[in-house]
């Protein structure tokens, strides 16, 4: 047993996921990491965690707060059910990419801070009230408080609903 999710995820066969006593979720450790069943989850595995940005859910896509959209590919719209509804988005920071391009795809966001360690460059942006960390190990020229556009990976996007706080589909 341990508390630290690092090394859940490096040493264990199985991990059982606990809050207040209440199993979350139990599976393997990539399980949990690629298809967590709740925001909990989905925050608590993985390092940097996972980004979440609030907005709202309808069949044509993800409309963040200050109103930009992201695109349902054909597998996200094959789980999430008609209807709009209030939620959450969620995508881990090595599933997103960055461009400096203002007129390419992707969700306008301002850089907040970059971090380069040779390997990886760590990049923390703002979409809205959301702080989105990003990693990339391609060597990008960034600007503190310049825009950039975001790519989120093609079926990498996690939906939870804003109540609930469970995945969608």
């Amino acid at each position: 047993m341990t508390h630290d999710q690092i090394e859940a995820m490096t040493m264990a066969d199985k991990i059982v996921v606990l809050r207040s006593g209440v199993v979350e979720q139990v599976g393997p450790p990539l399980a949990l990491y690629d298809r967590p069943a709740n925001l909990f989850v989905a925050t608590f595995i993985g390092s940097p965690a996972m980004n979440i940005i609030d907005g709202r859910l309808s069949g044509a896509g993800f409309v963040t707060e200050d109103g930009q959209n992201v695109a349902l590919d054909e597998s996200d719209r094959a789980h999430v059910a008609a209807g709009e509804r209030t939620a959450k988005l969620g995508i881990r920071p090595e599933h997103i990419s960055v461009s400096t391009d203002s007129n390419g795809a992707g969700l306008e966001a301002q850089v907040e801070t970059v971090e380069t360690t040779g390997a990886a460059t760590y990049i923390c942006c703002r979409i809205a009230k959301a702080l989105v960390n990003v990693v990339v190990s391609e060597r990008l020229e960034l600007e503190v408080d310049r825009p950039v556009k975001l790519c989120f990976f093609k079926g990498r996007v996690h939906f939870f609903d804003a109540v609930s706080q469970l995945r969608i589909g």
